[in-house]
């Protein structure tokens, strides 16, 4: 039975369900699919607050993950759009931040004293090593485009193998689905702009 208790309710889980068959990357094609994932699971009534989501997220996303290392690029002040504060605060998680502009990092530094915070842009950004070189990340999100299409390179060289990846995608452009498709990744939600893959196979 669909979710929610009334009528409207059920016909726009239905739709969202049917927008989540969309097929193809164009812009118009990938823009409805996420109106269909920002639905899932009842998304818009379960997450309309940041803690309800996390309580979603948590269920799930994290359902026998526990101690994991998780990365955020292009960071920003550490607060806003940030997965990494509520799994650092609330599930003791080690964060590792890179935001490479000085005065969102001043921010991010108040913000969060208990992260890792990095002064680049993302991890060697000029000389990539070959995989293994780092201690995997559990998941890694990125709020910027240069440092998503540098997370989809570091994916598809196999230099990272996270299970979740999270973009920020406000344009809604195929393009990340895309490219996290060809690397084994599937679009499993949306929230606020920012699309949340999960590696597959």
């Amino acid at each position: 039975m669909l979710e929610g208790t009334s009528l409207k309710s059920c016909l726009r889980q239905a739709r969202g369900w049917w927008y989540r068959q969309t097929w193809g990357y164009g812009r118009a094609a990938h823009r409805r699919r996420c109106r269909g994932y920002s639905r899932r699971w009842n998304l818009e009534t379960r997450g309309f607050t940041k803690e309800n989501f996390f309580s979603l997220f948590r269920e799930k996303f994290l359902r026998d993950v526990t101690g994991r290392k998780f990365w955020e690029l292009a960071g920003g002040d550490g607060l806003v759009g940030s997965l990494g504060v509520w799994l650092e605060r609330e599930l003791g998680w080690s964060v590792e931040i890179w935001e490479h502009r000085p005065i969102p990092r001043q921010h991010c530094r108040s913000n969060r004293p208990a992260a890792v915070i990095h002064e680049r842009r993302s991890p060697l950004w000029d000389s990539e090593p070959g995989a293994g070189a780092w201690e995997q990340p559990w998941g890694v999100t990125a709020r910027s485009a240069r440092e998503a299409a540098w997370l989809c390179r570091a994916v598809r060289r196999g230099y990272l193998q996270p299970a979740m990846i999270g973009v920020w995608n406000p344009s809604e452009r195929g393009v990340w689905a895309c490219r996290l498709g060809a690397a084994g990744y599937r679009l499993e939600l949306v929230y606020e702009r920012t699309e949340l893959y999960r590696r597959h196979g």
